[in-house]
């Protein structure tokens, strides 16, 4: 079905590291998947996260090369997560491309400026301010606390009333259990965005009670690694967001969420992996979905002091904008992408 496959596997350099209560992450390595067909490429981008899911950027990247036959000929194959997503999306791309449209058009959305929020970490509060303070002056107009025990209620009260205009959400990343009462129901005071994963991954129905609880929107993250987890969530409705990666489900993943969650309270929140601009692309295409909630989406160079593709993400105004070049609205030189990759591979159709 498809003519080449192309991978590049890069690491790509942070510019600051990022702190969650899973640990600290200085660089991403992530592989680019090109789906090539009539001359024209689509891309998309596996970007396993450290500690997120179980898969590895060696998993991915072995997937990729052993099942390059099964790609090539138009299947999606039982691969990690991250790799068979970066799949799903150079099929969307490539389809995008050769119709001559732009992604977010090929889906339904509509182009319109998305707002920027970053995710911000600090061993200190005064650590945190200069964080926040950096994204303040990109014009960003939002930022998601990285929260955890012992970094918690006073270190978010301190940017909240820092930056009073500011939108403030925090993520725990699964980091407290039910006995953090006193500080879910602090942070439920500081009128915060939305309170993104309290609990650990299989306690839905403990998020469930937490949200008819607190008035703060809960999200969920770390539950929605599998399409099980997904169904359970929106049947117990234990969250009014569901945070969704088009680097985890893919694109056809997240049409299909946001389709299931028409009929509900609930709505789709799109987040990231730290990828670079091709897969940001995916995230934006998906943003201008006019029903999505509040949105993770961030400057290419506010987290990553290089990419791999042209021209990169930024911002304007607080917002990114979608392009009207066809696919994604980002560009890959294979040449050069061959030069600056830790590893590479070209396979073709037998």
């Amino acid at each position: 079905m498809f003519s080449s496959l192309i991978l590049a596997r890069l690491k790509l350099r942070l510019v600051d590291p990022i702190v969650t209560a899973t640990g600290v992450v200085r660089s991403r390595d992530v592989a680019l998947v090109g789906i090539e067909e009539k001359g024209v490429v689509g891309w998309g981008e596996a970007a396993p996260y450290p500690n997120y899911s179980s898969e590895t950027i060696d998993d991915v990247w072995e997937a990729l090369g052993n099942h390059a036959d099964d790609i090539l000929g138009g299947a999606i194959p039982n691969i990690p997560l991250t790799a068979s997503a970066a799949v799903d999306q150079a099929r969307w791309d490539l389809a995008a491309r050769l119709s001559e449209e732009p992604l977010w058009a090929a889906i339904g959305g509509i182009a319109r400026p998305i707002p920027c929020r970053v995710a911000v970490s600090g061993a200190t509060i005064d650590d945190l301010l200069g964080k926040v303070e950096r994204a303040v002056a990109w014009g960003i107009p939002a930022v998601k606390v990285k929260v955890m025990p012992g970094r918690d209620v006073a270190f978010v009260k301190a940017v909240v009333d820092t930056y009073p205009h500011l939108g403030v959400a925090i993520d725990a990343n699964a980091s407290f259990d039910h006995t953090a009462v006193d500080i879910f129901d602090a942070f439920d005071a500081l009128n915060l965005d939305f309170f993104e994963q309290p609990l650990p991954r299989d306690d839905l129905r403990g998020h469930a009670k937490l949200r008819e609880r607190l008035d703060v929107p809960i999200a969920l993250d770390e539950s929605l690694h599998s399409g099980s987890g997904i169904a359970q969530a929106i049947e117990l409705r234990a969250a009014d967001l569901l945070t969704v990666k088009p680097g985890i489900i893919g694109i056809a993943g997240v049409l299909e969420v946001n389709q299931q969650l028409r009929s509900t309270d609930m709505a789709v929140r799109l987040s990231g992996l730290i990828e670079s601009s091709i897969g940001r692309a995916h995230t934006l295409a998906l943003a201008t979905l006019g029903e999505m909630g509040p949105t993770d989406l961030a400057p290419t160079s506010f987290y990553l002091e290089t990419d791999s593709a042209r021209p990169s993400w930024e911002t304007e105004s607080g917002a990114i904008l979608p392009r009207p070049a066809v696919g994604i609205g980002v560009d890959v030189d294979v040449e050069e992408l061959e030069q600056i990759a830790v590893a590479w591979g070209r396979f073709t159709r037998r």
